[in-house]
């Protein structure tokens, strides 16, 4: 077909832009279903443009639709958009789309009304509708509008719960004939075919081209029919049977050759357009019409007179002559031969009986016809068939009569003989002689019935002749002025095509300007690219040096809790050698005392006695004294010994407690990493579940579509091939009657044309048929396939997911051991490690949150790919069903092509008989169509060269300044948000590293206070100990 040329179908393509398809501008029809487009544009060039399908994409806004103004039907389903808009323009449009999307607002809908635009169907199920009022506000003036459908199965609107929904639509806007698939009583509305998009133009390319083809072959053929009814009357003239019957089927016939020929046309000839030609075409053909239905009207009258008026006149005849028989009889009786009246009678009534019998087999044969034709062409022709019937019927009276006068007119003779009885031999040469005559008259009866019929014919034959070269003269006027149109269309398309290398020069230099523009942003994005990795690193290092200082901050804080325990130990043991030392002053007052009592009760000292007894004694207290310093030295070295070990032990439970916390704050770092991995293996999972939803829903839309398809083919198939059985038996009994009557050979140059032209389209149908079966096969391999494919990549995917959730819950069960462990170790310590612990028990309580989480998570795509597995199953049913009904049709399909060759057999030998006269005709037609082919292609591409020079400038300049302006708007942009984003992230550091650095100093001072005020008490803690040895070795000396 000639319209499907100016169809595109990119479905399923992986487009994501519309910049990088070049497009033609006569372009009618657009498919692109299934991709990844984001952003409608590059379409403002397609003016022709009536049908665009877009769904199943990213699509988020409408807009850059202004330009398409002769668009019909717009498909956005199963996108993201949420708000109508950008449709003002668009006048023409029949049928929008917009189901399963997020649309909420529908506000873009208020400008369509009645006087303005021609929308009449509207779809809006699957959305996020929820206002009533706003629908019945948007939707109030478009009273075009005959279909809306807010809900579909199980696809709806929040606004379809609203109590009282559908009667309060339907009751504003009263001119809704479907609300959801039901009338306003509630029944269920029954699509029609006619509203499928682009049924309409196919019916009308249709129409054009079987008129103009018909107009063209109307003059040729009609001149053919007058010279084949002028030979038939040539060949009646020597028939010795009067054939007046055949004369109305004939021109019945010539009249219907020119429908047949047209509905032939329909199938075999491809479009032309013709405008003024075919105007005067149809002139003349409408006038042939008049004229021929004139003249069969004026010679059925005509005939129909005579006939009466013969009737009369032999009525008149028949009287008078019984009158005279009756006169003569009772005058005198004569002896009349028998022989003679009896082989008159015999005779003529024999050749009454042949007449008879022939009329009666012609009219029969003709009403057969007339009712096979009519069965085959479902088209009656009343008036004719009651035209036949009179005319057979006169026929007959007159044939009747006429034999009837020839009996009396042989009466009369033998009446007007009764003086002499002539021989038996002079009888019977008198009657050869008589019938000679007879006959002779009926011939030249007949001859100049011909003769008139032919000068008929030939009259209206020059009249044709004087038309057809009117008709040419007017061809060639029309071609004289084709050509002046043409030579004025060269100098325009030098002209256009002079602008057009300036414009391509300019555009040259335009191209150079974007391709340096194009390499300075490659520069910039390089320049934004490289700082952009510069701050990351900075915000690395800082994150480390953080990370340092709060691991030093962490250190000294253990460090100062060491110190903090140390003192409060020296403390202690401070005060129990101050206890110690009051108790040694005790003992001294006590031991003073008794001293002081026994000298006093003792003897003087001077005496040797006292002496010895006191040398004996100190020798004693000295050697005792000497023991108990050694043994408080020993017992010094041996505490200091405990000390220092003590520090030891207490240094390295702080460097293990130091490492255990490193270590816990790593193993605290790789689950939080780890739950971060997690979470973002779970989005993923969550966008591939969306995906393989998308995939599904995609699925199954292909899926119903192919359906749909194929009970479309399965119909036209079935009633193709009705069609095929219908006209192979009427050709069959046409082929028989063709056999049977030799004589009426050349009426079967219409059948032979009308068999040419419907084998050909049969083999056409053949063809498409088996093209259309490759097809269909290759589509549903590459659908099986994929579905395949899709099951074993999905089920991959479950196990190794499985395999990822097994390899986690180990990890979690070896971090839960190593934490009950490190809790065991960590309870004896400070109130930091519990407040690890808490922070280790939220994240526990986490973990387990997110892995209860995900256990559903995998619960619910296990439950989804079960379901997936019985579509799959679903839908491998019913892939082998069509294949069953495949192989049905490809039997049926044989079983038709046995049927065709036989009828091809069969339509070989008419075929051989009518090559010559086939190719004369053919000649002639060919000549006229390429005449029209030839100036109709060179005014299409001459005006089509325009337009697109014309509409390609304008779009270039357009394009042009656009991307200039945004351009630069966008390098102004980019500069500002890059300029701000670095002072942001200046500032931030800045503040960040001086909050960090006051920390750290005032952890440090405090640190340093905490030393000093250890090192004074150690200093302090020396002197008294000091003190006290002081006093001791006073006490001692004093003793001594």
């Amino acid at each position: 077909m000639a319209f499907r040329k100016h169809e595109l179908s990119f479905n399923n393509a992986g487009i994501k832009s519309l910049d990088l398809l070049e497009l033609p501008s006569t372009l009618y029809c657009l498919s692109l279903h299934g991709n990844q487009i984001r952003q409608i544009e590059n379409l403002s060039h397609l003016k022709f443009l009536k049908q665009l399908d877009l769904s199943s994409n990213c699509i988020t806004k409408i807009s850059s639709l202004e330009q398409c103004s002769s668009l019909a039907v717009l498909n956005l389903s199963c996108n993201s958009i949420t708000k109508v808009e950008g449709l003002e323009a668009l006048r023409n449009l029949v049928h929008i789309d917009l189901s399963y999307n997020k649309i909420s607002h529908i506000s873009g809908l208020e400008c369509f009304t009645e006087k303005t635009h021609r929308l009449q169907y509207l779809d809006l199920f699957g959305n996020n509708l929820t206002s009533l009022k706003h629908v019945v506000s948007s939707l109030c003036f478009c009273k075009t509008l005959t279909v809306i459908r807010l809900q579909l199965n199980n696809a709806t609107n929040p606004v379809c719960f609203v109590p009282g929904y559908r009667s309060v639509l339907v009751s504003q806007m009263p001119w809704i004939n479907s609300l959801d698939g039901l009338d306003k009583l509630g029944n269920v509305v029954v699509e029609d075919d006619n509203n499928i998009p682009g049924l309409g133009e196919y019916l009308e390319l249709l129409e054009t081209s079987s008129t103009s083809i018909v107009q063209s072959s109307a003059s040729v053929r009609q001149s053919s029919n007058s010279i084949q009814q002028s030979s038939t009357s040539v060949q009646q003239l020597s028939a010795p049977v009067p054939q007046s019957s055949d004369s109305v089927p004939q021109l019945s016939t010539s009249v219907q050759q020119p429908r047949e020929q047209s509905k032939e046309n329909k199938f075999g000839i491809e479009n032309i357009v013709t405008p003024k030609i075919d105007s005067a075409l149809l002139k003349h053909k409408q006038r042939n019409k008049m004229d021929s239905k004139d003249i069969l009207n004026d010679e059925i009258s005509q005939k129909a007179n005579i006939v009466t008026e013969r009737l009369d006149s032999i009525e008149d005849k028949l009287h008078t002559l019984v009158d005279l028989c009756v006169k003569r009889e009772n005058l005198k009786e004569i002896i009349v031969p028998p022989s003679h009246g009896i082989y008159e009678s015999d005779s003529v009534n024999e050749e009454t009986e042949e007449s008879f019998k022939l009329n009666n087999f012609q009219g029969e044969n003709d009403g057969k016809k007339c009712i096979k034709k009519n069965k085959n062409k479902s088209v009656t022709f009343p008036e004719k068939c009651i035209i036949k019937k009179k005319l057979g019927n006169d026929n007959k009276k007159t044939k009747r009569s006429i034999n009837e006068k020839r009996t009396i007119k042989v009466q009369e003779k033998n009446l007007k003989t009764h003086k002499y009885i002539r021989s038996p031999q002079e009888d019977e040469t008198c009657l050869a002689l008589m019938q000679e005559v007879n006959t002779e008259r009926e011939r030249r009866w007949k001859a100049e019935q011909a003769s008139s019929k032919l000068m008929e014919n030939m009259k209206k034959f020059q009249e044709r002749i004087i038309e057809d070269k009117k008709f040419q003269d007017g061809a060639v006027a029309v071609t004289e002025k084709l050509k002046e149109v043409y030579n004025r269309e060269k100098k325009s398309r030098l002209d256009i095509e002079n602008l057009l290398k300036k414009c391509q020069e300019e555009n040259t230099a335009l191209k150079d300007q974007i391709n340096i523009l194009q390499r300075n942003e490659s520069d910039q994005k390089k320049m934004i690219v490289n700082l952009h990795e510069t701050i990351t690193k900075l915000e690395k290092d800082k994150t480390e040096q953080l990370i340092d200082c709060k691991s030093t901050y962490q250190n000294l804080q253990f460090d100062a809790g060491a110190l903090k325990k140390e003192l409060e130990l020296l403390q202690f043991s401070s005060e129990k050698q101050k206890e110690q030392v009051i108790q040694l002053q005790e003992l001294l007052i006590s031991r003073e005392c008794e001293h002081k009592k026994l000298l006093e009760g003792m003897i003087p000292a001077n005496g040797k006695e006292v002496q010895e007894l006191v040398e004996k004694a100190v020798i004693k207290e000295h050697q005792q004294d000497f023991d108990s310093i050694n043994k408080y030295k020993l017992r010094l070295e041996e505490k200091n010994r405990e000390y220092n070990a003590l520090e030891d032990e207490f240094r390295m439970a702080l460097q293990l407690e130091s490492n255990r916390y490193n270590e816990l704050h790593e193993a605290y770092e790789q689950s939080q990493n780890e739950f971060h991995e997690l979470s973002v293996d779970y989005k993923t999972i969550k966008e591939k579940e969306i995906d393989s939803q998308s995939l599904i829903a995609e699925l199954t839309s292909v899926v119903k579509e192919q359906k749909l398809k194929i009970a479309e083919l399965v119909q036209r198939k079935q009633e193709a091939l009705v069609n095929y059985k219908d006209q192979i038996k009427s050709l069959e009994i046409e082929v028989t009657k063709l056999r049977k009557l030799a004589v009426k050979v050349e009426s079967l140059q219409q059948d032979k044309d009308r068999m040419v032209s419907h084998i050909c389209n049969q083999e056409a149908v053949v063809q498409g048929l088996r093209s259309e079966r490759k097809c269909w096969n290759e589509e549903l391999a590459q659908q099986s396939s994929s579905l395949v494919l899709d099951c074993n990549r999905l089920n991959g995917q479950v196990e190794a997911q499985k395999n990822e959730i097994s390899i986690l819950n180990n990890k979690l069960t070896d971090l839960e051991d190593a934490l009950k462990i490190k809790a065991k170790m960590i309870l004896d310590q400070t109130d930091t490690i519990k407040n690890l612990k808490m922070e280790m028990v939220k994240v526990k309580n986490e973990s387990k949150i997110s892995i209860e989480e995900y256990n559903k998570e995998r619960l619910c795509i296990e439950a989804e790919l079960e379901q997936e597995k019985m579509l799959n199953k679903n839908l491998q049913e019913k892939l082998e069903r069509l294949n069953e009904q495949k192989k049905e049709l490809k039997e049926h399909i044989l079983s038709c092509e046995k049927e065709l060759t036989q009828s091809k057999n069969e339509a070989r030998g008419l075929r051989e008989k009518w090559k010559e006269r086939s190719e004369i005709i053919d000649q002639l037609e060919n000549k006229v169509l390429k005449m029209k082919n030839s100036f109709d292609e060179k005014e299409k591409l001459i005006k089509e060269e325009n337009q697109l020079l014309k509409q390609n400038l304008k779009v270039a300049e357009n394009k042009l300044l656009q991307i200039q302006n945004e351009h630069e708007k966008e390098k102004d942009l980019i500069k500002n948000d890059f300029e701000l984003r670095i002072r942001q992230i200046i500032a931030q550091k800045d503040d960040e590293l001086q909050n960090a650095k006051h920390q750290v100093s005032c952890v440090e001072e405090e640190m340093r206070d905490l030393l000093l005020e250890s090192v004074n008490q150690k200093k302090s803690f020396e002197n008294r100990i000091k003190k006290l040895s002081n006093a001791f070795t006073e006490v001692q000396n004093g003793l001594i």
